[in-house]
């Protein structure tokens, strides 16, 4: 019978395996010796990737102090156009992980120029009891001031750990209050009035001619701005004053 007509059988006797079609039996001991040998070549060519990767293409050492600078181009927070924020960064390896530190070192934008680097480290410790906050949000405000008294504070654990926060950061809070509502905005320490009305709006900070300024504490105690004012709370400050937290603002404007 001639062989292309012989149908495809794989023989299994003691002894040999193979392709009857091929006529070509492989006996047991060949397949194993093949089989060992892929094994070990298959280990050899792991073993050889690894060590090239590591000897030859080794991962980069990123270790060390690194500086790095972002520009804003494009925002709709009018004095962070143009933007410069330097950071510097110290990292280190440990294993096949990579950690570091971030830090803000210097700043430039249409508010001037600020140094971070040394002046923003009077960190302190917030305790936040998770147990205690998650009561808090279920009860109601005179209900929460009333808890917050028998424990013998007067604010949460989260909002000491948000004036922390903003106190590392060297941000400030300032208020504009009216018929409609009150606002709260965020501005960096040391910013002035103008720089502040900024914020709001970049006209303000162009056309600013004054600002009423009177503390929280002493709004609420007066009940309004005519109280204050009455009281010699409210005062009129101009382009050099300071912005304190906690500040409540009036802004006189060309506009």
């Amino acid at each position: 019978m001639p062989l292309n007509s012989r149908k495809p059988n794989t023989l299994i006797g003691a002894g040999y395996i193979g392709d009857a079609v091929h006529g070509e039996p492989m006996s047991l001991s060949d397949f194993l010796s093949n089989f060992v040998a892929t094994v070990a070549g298959g280990a050899l060519l792991t073993f050889i990737f690894f060590f090239l990767k590591e000897k030859v293409f080794p991962f980069p050492d990123v270790a060390g102090m690194w500086f790095f600078q972002v520009t804003t181009l494009e925002t709709a927070y009018n004095p962070y156009k143009n933007m410069k924020l330097q950071y510097v960064a110290v990292i280190w390896r440990e294993g096949s992980r990579v950690r570091g530190t971030v830090e803000k070192m210097h700043e430039t934008s249409s508010t001037g120029e600020r140094d971070y680097v040394g002046k923003h480290h009077d960190t302190g410790a917030v305790v936040v009891s998770a147990e205690i906050e998650s009561e808090l949000v279920m009860l109601s405000p005179e209900e929460r001031a009333e808890y917050l008294a028998g424990l013998g504070v007067t604010e949460t654990g989260v909002s000491n750990l948000i004036r922390e926060a903003y106190q590392l950061l060297g941000l400030r809070t300032y208020l504009t209050t009216g018929e409609k509502e009150t606002r709260a905005w965020t501005i960096h320490a040391g910013d002035k009035a103008p720089q502040a009305a900024g914020v709001i709006h970049s006209d303000f900070e162009k056309s600013f001619i004054s600002a009423e300024v009177a503390s929280y504490d002493d709004l609420v105690a007066a009940g309004s701005f005519a109280r204050a004012r009455e009281l010699g709370k409210l005062r009129t400050e101009g382009k050099e004053y300071v912005m304190q937290d906690g500040d409540v603002v009036e802004f006189k404007t060309f506009l």
